[in-house]
């Protein structure tokens, strides 16, 4: 078989450790390839360094494939735009060149080398615990800028009518100034002419529901796919790492898995599910986030469950999180925290107070400085322009309220003066007063892909103080006088009274979430009570008119 003037052998036929030892080339140029070390291995291949060129490197297939040639063909000859290119940056690991062997046939791909010095993993950087172990300096305006980033990337993907398919938060690297790479590109969905390149794979945590249990390859995926996957990393980065679809179960039956109420749409975070599941204990309020976030957050996850079109796009996102770090203000105990001008007060303050726990964002000693990645990318192309980030930040250190600037002109800002440590030193982490188990993270899932179990770090956490739960006593004194309000209608004087105080003891007792269903079961009662009392009532009122001599007063017979 023929492609573009390469032949493709059958499927399976080479093996790996053939191709490395055989002579290879860069299929552009036809000089000859030469590998270097081999830096990682994995189900489809390995990748290697590249002796004549240190700023890229090289993936050879386990198992070349004609789809996997033709695919290849198609990315290189039309590359989604850089937002970066201008600041020597790669956001998105786009293959820049085949490999031939000496037939010749498609064995592997050229792509951008990513410095795992200065890239950490998604999933590093959303959890306190993580985050203060690779990068201490991050703030909450760093966590915003890294989505921002990141949706910025997506944006330029979605833009060449390229869907990432597979988007979870193994396939995002983070650098030590926010800026964000997409790799595992080959994985993506591809267009070309006459064909669409399917994506095969993805994990349940960020597939939406009308995807949920299906088999990948059998159909085309959309941007609105993407959408989906999108929004739950940027809920990760900005809620400490509890997954949007995590919380404790109310309903009935067994406690459903995470897939199964990203299936069903039980998001934890609406008012319309709160009787079957609540946000777990310990995690962040959703009224942490902004308005305009908390608006987006809902289109997705319960608008976007019956009507896909209806999740905010990647621009969207990138757009409404650029406004939120022109909104942030300044902890006056702690720099380090910031957050959001609606809010009244500083909310992980309040939070260490309330649950005692360490610092999210302590101050550091020796902030990191600024390093800057150069990498040149493959080929020159056009700037996103409606979705493009500006620039890049400063380093690890405790920004100024302009500080982690994205994709365009970049700016570094001067890094805060040397501190004692706020709330947290490494020789009490993880002892008194650290993180509590399953900390963020619902109870049920204690071990999830990508959310590190607790007490990994340090000694073992300490038990949390027991927070009393409000408005339990009042639910059971609701479902009571419901009861009693049944039978207390026959009565005038308390038929009216005893229904309407239990109306106000139950929706006081609502704030429970243990108690919720017992006391809008109270609530029910009392409403049915009061109905039958004041129709009672009124019945009364009405006979008495009918009939005035059943009041007139007997008179005795002389």
């Amino acid at each position: 078989m023929v492609w573009q003037g390469v032949v493709c052998q059958p499927d399976n036929v080479i093996g790996e450790e053939q191709v490395t030892q055989e002579p290879l080339k860069w299929e552009r140029t036809g000089q000859p390839l030469i590998l270097g070390n081999r830096l990682a291995s994995g189900g489809e291949g390995s990748i290697f360094e590249i002796s004549q060129a240190a700023r890229q490197v090289a993936k050879i297939y386990s198992k070349p494939t004609t789809e996997r040639a033709a695919k290849l063909q198609a990315m290189i000859a039309s590359p989604p735009s850089n937002p970066t290119y201008h600041q020597g940056h790669v956001s998105i690991a786009w293959p820049t060149d085949r490999i031939l062997n000496v037939i010749p046939s498609c064995v592997g791909f050229v792509m951008p080398r990513i410095d795992p010095a200065h890239s950490v993993p998604l999933l590093k950087l959303y959890h306190p615990a993580d985050r203060q172990q690779t990068a201490p300096g991050f703030t909450w305006l760093y966590l915003i800028r890294t989505a921002s980033n990141l949706a910025s990337s997506i944006a330029a993907l979605h833009a060449g009518g390229y869907v990432v398919g597979d988007l979870n938060e193994s396939n995002v690297l983070v650098t030590d100034t926010a800026l964000t790479t997409l790799v595992d590109c080959d994985s993506m969905q591809v267009p070309a002419a006459g064909k669409i390149f399917r994506c095969t794979v993805g994990k349940p945590d960020y597939t939406p529901p009308e995807l949920q249990g299906l088999d990948f390859s059998q159909f085309d995926r959309t941007s609105h796919h993407d959408d989906f996957a999108l929004a739950v990393l940027i809920f990760l980065l900005l809620m400490e790492g509890v997954h949007p679809f995590d919380g404790v179960w109310h309903g009935g039956g067994l406690d459903p898995t995470r897939e199964q109420k990203i299936r069903t749409g039980a998001w934890p975070y609406t008012d319309a599910n709160s009787n079957s599941v609540t946000p777990p204990p310990l995690a962040l309020s959703f009224g942490i986030l902004p308005m305009r976030l908390q608006g987006l957050m809902k289109r997705c996850f319960v608008d976007g469950a019956r009507n896909p079109a209806m999740r905010p796009q990647a621009s969207e996102w990138h757009v409404a999180l650029r406004d939120t770090e022109q909104h942030l203000q300044r902890c006056g105990t702690n720099p380090q925290h910031l957050y959001s001008q609606h809010l009244s007060a500083c909310p992980w303050c309040a939070r260490m107070a309330q649950y005692h726990v360490p610092d999210p964002f302590p101050l550091v000693q020796q902030p990191l400085q600024p390093i800057g990645i150069v990498i040149t990318p493959a080929r020159p192309t056009i700037p996103l322009s409606q979705a493009a980030p500006v620039t890049q930040p400063a380093s690890f250190a405790a920004p100024s309220p302009q500080a982690p600037q994205l994709h365009q002109a970049a700016t570094t800002v001067p890094p805060v003066a040397s501190q004692p440590p706020y709330g947290y030193s490494p020789q009490n982490y993880g002892q008194t007063g650290s993180y509590p188990p399953n900390y963020g993270q619902n109870p049920s899932y204690p071990n999830q892909l990508g959310y590190p179990q607790q007490g990994a770090y340090g000694q073992p956490y300490a038990a949390p103080v027991a927070q009393p739960q409000q408005g339990g006593g009042m639910a059971i004194a609701a479902l009571v006088l419901g009861i009693i309000s049944l039978i207390a209608w026959l009565f005038p004087i308390c038929g009216l009274p005893i229904p309407i105080l239990g109306l106000i003891l139950g929706f006081i007792g609502r704030r429970s979430p243990a108690r919720r269903t017992i006391a809008t079961i109270g609530i029910v009662l009392s409403i049915l009570g009061l109905v039958l009392g004041l129709g009672f009532f009124v019945l009364g009122v009405y006979t008495a008119i009918q009939n005035p001599d059943l009041l007139a007063t007997p008179t005795v017979a002389p």
